[in-house]
């Protein structure tokens, strides 16, 4: 991507809840969405995940652009992951794009949006608890 075309997002975070169980549910799409986007634009044999050194709380992947993460916690307590990835990379919170499952939207269709409330989304309410602001990005699908 050339340098100016370049994302103002510096840590993608997917989303989900671990485990088989929630694999390939409703309310694991921001990591399913986020596998999807490694896969098709950065890495076609498929995405590979290391664990952070810092924590075992998140597992991530650097591009050249971005670093991807999603939580190793359940979707109630990301915020605790996504904080640490935060000071891990040193990434500001308007930096931060999260991607999660939001219901009151049409199936195929998706909202970005910025420094909004949690809308009853239990992870977006624990990220905001964490990281004492509103003001990071969200991407709803």
């Amino acid at each position: 991507m050339a340098s100016s075309q370049r994302l103002k997002y510096k840590l993608l975070v997917g989303l989900g809840n671990p485990g088989k169980t929630y694999e390939h549910t409703f309310h694991n799409i921001g990591r399913l969405f986020a596998d999807y986007l490694l896969k098709t634009l950065f890495s076609p044999q498929g995405a590979k995940f290391w664990k952070s050194t810092a924590s075992k709380n998140f597992e991530y992947l650097k591009t050249e652009d971005v670093i991807f993460a999603r939580p190793l916690l359940f979707m109630n307590e990301s915020g605790a992951a996504v904080q640490t990835a935060l000071k891990f990379f040193n990434v500001k919170p308007e930096e931060l794009l999260i991607i999660h499952d939001d219901s009151d939207i049409e199936l195929g269709s998706y909202k970005i949006s910025f420094g909004r409330g949690a809308g009853g989304h239990h992870g977006a309410e624990s990220i905001i608890q964490k990281l004492r602001t509103k003001d990071f990005w969200r991407l709803r699908i």
